[in-house]
């Protein structure tokens, strides 16, 4: 609680005590007055009346003030609440002393012993003297008006100086004894407020010890960065109460938000401004406070390098202190290292994943080419074999075809190797296109013909106007000899397969159809892979064609595509860029 809040609870307090006081004084003087009624020496009743007129002034004095202090006033207030009630207690304790002066050995004057109780209740030592003071000009004003009752100097001397000088002594030790009291009460008010201060830091320090650790524990449970990052920041703001915190991610100045807590949940995935506190405070490397401490952020920090920042910010009715701005640096330093350690942890096991893809490829890879090899060397060999021994008995007709044979198996062992060695250029960066100007016709009828007795399956349909294009040829017919070949083998034999070209406006565009079962639809998505072979299909390939064919196509900055429904054939397209000096292939 604030110290203005106690001091106003402790003088309403004291107000409300000594409310009570003065109902009792009330009660207390009508039964004084009208006891004195009868006792002799029996007082005039002027005298009466006024008496009778004090206590009343004192009962409404007193409801007054009661009225005054039943809604929580100010300190302000109060002071002068009781500077008035102070007030009302001199003129009704001096009056009383005043209206009784007609008796010349009353003892009236006893009630102004209690004007240096209540100063000292007030004001300590200070409040208690300042009564002596009002009570000795008191009482030498009625002692003076006594000497024209009753003529006797010295009595009246002695008599002012005893009553005075005991209401002295009265009021110094009342004085003292507050004032020492109110050291005390000080003193104790120190101590409770280092112990709530103590009890504070303590809490604090409990709520971010527990603050790291569910952080902590938060971020080392998720295995993919961004859910570490939120479930750090979910925990975080939770645990120390924040009303929105944003967890950003990169190199200053540019930091997106990657996590927020709160409110504010659209600025998810979003770039902070480069003007923006939590991206200033990456840059200069410290947690900073802003916008009237309705805001602060800290950089986070590994290694010397800054990673990323975390952004706290609060409603118009919140603000952020130097506490607050130190415990979201330490913050930000344990969420910086888990978030590098969780990133580490994500990229090793990504390592891991893709080791076991590769190591998984190369089984394939292993098993696959054995086998590709293995087929056509075994034909080649054993067709050789033949030859070899029985030459001299075999027909003409029998040496031609196992002749035949071997070429076609030679042909086929050469695509399966140069296809590899495509593959290795490719993935190790090394293959270089060689493109020069092309002229179409007869680039596509030299693929055909290369296909021998199946180019007669081959329909071809290219316009026959002289146009050139520009492009790598040896590529570009290694990915139609790729497209044309699968046609054929997933064509039924009585089939033919369809060869156009087509221009466009900044390309030129070769496209492949057959007629044989389709893709299944499941298979589309991942006809491109390496090593993919569909499944249940006896007429695999190593499975590099099209991956090849893409490759190769994105190489040119190309696209390439496939329309396929099962039961109905697949056609393959793919479109070369053209430069724009080049004259265009209308189709």
């Amino acid at each position: 609680m604030p110290s203005t809040e106690r001091q106003a609870g402790k003088l309403l307090r004291l107000e409300m005590s000594l409310v009570n006081i003065r109902w009792f004084g009330v009660a207390f003087g009508l039964f004084q007055v009208w006891q004195g009624a009868s006792v002799p020496p029996v007082p005039p009743p002027s005298v009466l009346a006024a008496a009778y007129g004090l206590v009343a002034l004192l009962a409404v004095g007193n409801a007054a003030v009661w009225m005054a202090i039943r809604r929580p006033p100010t300190q302000t207030r109060l002071r002068w609440i009781g500077v008035a009630a102070f007030a009302l207690d001199i003129v009704v304790v001096a009056g009383n002393s005043w209206i009784y002066s007609f008796d010349r050995y009353g003892a009236t004057w006893v009630l102004m012993y209690v004007l240096p109780l209540e100063g000292a209740m007030r004001y300590q030592l200070q409040g208690a003297m300042a009564s002596v003071a009002v009570a000795f000009a008191a009482e030498a004003g009625r002692e003076l008006y006594r000497m024209y009752l009753f003529p006797d100097v010295s009595f009246v001397l002695t008599s002012v100086t005893f009553r005075v000088g005991v209401l002295a002594i009265i009021a110094l030790v009342a004085g003292m004894m507050a004032r020492s009291l109110a050291r005390q009460a000080a003193a104790a008010n120190r101590r409770a407020h280092a112990f709530e201060d103590l009890a504070r830091r303590e809490s604090r320090a409990r709520s971010e010890l527990a603050a790291f650790h569910a952080a902590v524990m938060a971020g080392i449970e998720s295995e993919e960065p961004e859910q570490a990052m939120q479930s750090m920041a979910d925990s975080i703001g939770a645990r120390l109460g924040y009303e929105s915190l944003c967890i950003l991610s990169g190199e200053a100045p540019r930091l997106r938000c990657v996590a927020i807590y709160g409110e504010h949940g659209e600025q998810a995935g979003m770039v902070a401004p480069p003007a923006s506190t939590v991206a200033r405070s990456a840059v200069v490397r410290r947690p900073m406070l802003a916008d009237g401490g309705r805001e602060i952020a800290a950089p986070m920090v590994i290694a010397g390098q800054v990673i990323g920042a975390i952004h706290v910010g609060a409603s118009l009715e919140g603000t952020f202190g130097d506490a607050e701005l130190e415990v979201l640096g330490r913050l930000a330093d344990q969420v910086a290292l888990v978030a590098y350690h969780v990133r580490l942890h994500a990229e090793r096991a990504e390592t891991v994943r893709r080791l076991e893809e590769l190591a998984q490829l190369k089984s394939d890879f292993v098993a696959i080419t054995s086998h590709e090899l293995r087929t056509p060397l075994t034909g080649i060999r054993g067709f050789a074999s033949i030859l070899y021994n029985q030459f001299d008995t075999l027909p003409r007709e029998d040496q031609r075809e196992y002749l035949q044979v071997i070429d076609q198996q030679s042909q086929r062992l050469s695509r399966l190797v140069e296809d590899l060695l495509v593959v290795s250029r490719l993935d190790d960066g090394r293959l270089k296109l060689k493109p020069r100007d092309v002229e179409v016709r007869p680039f596509v009828d030299g693929v055909v013909a290369s296909f021998a007795e199946d180019a007669l399956r081959l329909t071809v349909d290219v316009p026959d106007e002289p146009r050139w294009v520009r492009m790598d040829p040896d590529r570009v017919e290694q990915m139609l000899r790729n497209l044309i070949h699968n046609a054929l083998k997933f064509s039924p034999a009585e089939q033919p397969v369809d060869v156009r070209v087509r221009g466009l406006d900044a390309s030129v565009e070769f496209e492949v159809a057959d007629r044989g079962e389709g893709i299944p639809a499941g298979e589309v998505e991942s006809i491109f892979e390496r090593f993919h072979q569909v499944a249940n299909d006896t007429r695999q390939g190593v499975g590099l064609g099209l991956y090849i064919t893409k490759r190769l196509v994105d190489e040119m900055g190309g696209q390439i595509e496939v329309d396929s429904v099962e039961g109905y054939g697949a056609t393959f397209r793919f479109r070369v860029p053209q430069p724009a000096n080049i004259e265009r292939l209308v189709g």
